[in-house]
């Protein structure tokens, strides 16, 4: 208590006499950087198509891989028209950036009247965690397979598949 007191009075005395304190300020900086990458996009360039197919009393399976090749399993009988592929996109985005695939397992397809076919076992050319290319791009192929029911009704089926793609 009386050591605050003292400096109590030592401080209004420095004041009457004008004595000022000098309090000292330090200034530091810091440099502030950003990278600022380009913008990742995804574009569809060919849908997933399984071509013109056929099931009799068997179920059966048509398998769209990734490279273009095309499995029939069980039965289904290929038809003679109709284009098979692979969906196919576009990423392009910041040079060599890791970036991570996904997918659902399943997909549902309709024809508009109540029937329905599953696709599953989707599979791709570039693995679910790669890179963008050196040049800024990439190609990913989608592949998937059909499975068909014992006498499927016939009819054009559709669905849609949602791919994600995002930076690592």
């Amino acid at each position: 208590m009386n050591t605050t007191r003292n400096l109590v009075t030592l401080g209004a005395i420095a004041l009457l006499m004008g004595v000022t304190l000098d309090a000292k300020a330090v200034t530091a900086s810091a440099q502030i950087y950003v990278n600022i990458s380009r913008h990742i996009t995804m574009i569809n360039v060919a849908d997933l198509s399984f071509g013109d197919i056929s099931v009799n009393n068997t179920a059966g399976s048509v398998m769209i891989n990734a490279d273009g090749s095309r499995q029939v399993n069980g039965g289904v009988t290929l038809g003679g028209n109709g284009m098979f592929q692979p969906a196919r996109f576009v990423i392009e985005g910041a040079p060599n950036i890791s970036f991570v695939l996904s997918f659902p397992d399943l997909v549902e397809m309709t024809d508009g009247q109540g029937n329905t076919i599953r696709v599953d076992k989707f599979n791709t050319n570039t693995p679910l965690e790669g890179l963008v290319g050196s040049s800024g791009t990439q190609e990913l192929n989608l592949g998937g397979r059909l499975n068909l029911d014992a006498n499927q009704p016939t009819g054009a089926y559709s669905g849609t598949v949602n791919v994600e793609l995002e930076y690592r």
